[in-house]
């Protein structure tokens, strides 16, 4: 597990970047990908290629999908996990990614049971698809606990309200 923030940080890489808040965890990594695992060049067995944003309320494993896979077994009712997943530009031509740009504020009604990745019991997710800046980005929220999103859900947009993407 990687050490929390004491205080709060800004996170910057690959022309991505984001506030961490006090007591919360993240990274902006590049995976290294595993083509042998699969015939698509960018993704394989250890996730995309591209950079992936993580940012959590609890400790982060140093191993993790980029959707947060081994690492949001571990949220309590109280956490929340944050992953924007960059995709290959092209992508943002597809209708899937026609979305111009991130929406927000993120909303209560956003999140959903079923959009859970890795289904846990009582938590719930959110998920969305945009471009921007020449960018193609999925980002991907789970919550400890859907019953506590009216909480947990600004929380998150104070979050989000810090990211910034440059142009690639």
């Amino acid at each position: 597990m990687s050490p929390v923030v004491a205080a709060a940080r800004t996170m910057s890489a690959h022309g991505l970047s984001v506030k961490v808040p006090a007591g919360w965890d993240g990274s902006i990594r590049r995976a290294a990908g595993d083509p042998s695992d699969t015939d698509i060049d960018d993704v394989g067995r250890l996730g995309t290629t591209n950079p992936v944003l993580h940012v959590a309320s609890f400790p982060l494993p140093a191993v993790r999908g980029d959707y947060g896979g081994g690492a949001v077994q571990a949220m309590g009712p109280n956490d929340v996990f944050i992953a924007l997943v960059e995709f290959d530009p092209d992508a943002g031509s597809t209708p899937l990614f026609s979305a111009p740009g991130l929406r927000r504020p993120l909303r209560v009604t956003d999140f959903d049971r079923s959009t859970m990745h890795r289904p846990l019991p009582g938590a719930s997710g959110h998920q969305q698809f945009f471009h921007t800046r020449g960018r193609a980005f999925a980002l991907y929220v789970a919550l400890g606990a859907h019953r506590l999103r009216a909480s947990s859900v600004p929380r998150v947009d104070r979050v989000l309200a810090t990211l910034s993407i440059s142009p690639r």
